[in-house]
């Protein structure tokens, strides 16, 4: 009975998606929405804003564009404000749209 519960949980342990969170890529630019998608970063794009004295809000978290210094961690730099923004495909940097 045990090894069957013990196999019925690694069964289920491997059929389980594991959303895992990655590091920007160095030298590409994001959005603020985009780092969210990619991993961990509302600290780091918190942080960033704050220490640029910034607003923290959610059109400030989402809309701003950040540099990918990498490192661990993936540290990020904050650039600039967008009115909207690209996600662009894995490898190119985002597009910030100023108009």
């Amino acid at each position: 009975m045990v090894k069957l519960l013990n196999l019925s949980v690694a069964a289920a342990a491997l059929l389980t998606p594991i959303a895992e969170a990655r590091d920007c890529t160095t030298g590409l630019r994001y959005c603020g929405y985009v780092l969210l998608k990619v991993g961990n970063y509302d600290a780091q794009i918190r942080q960033a804003l704050s220490d640029g004295g910034h607003p923290i809000n959610d059109d400030w978290i989402k809309y701003s564009y950040f540099d990918c210094i990498g490192g661990y961690g993936g540290l990020i730099k904050w650039l600039d404000k967008c009115k909207g923004c690209v996600d662009s495909p894995e490898g190119n940097s985002d597009v910030c749209l100023k108009n």
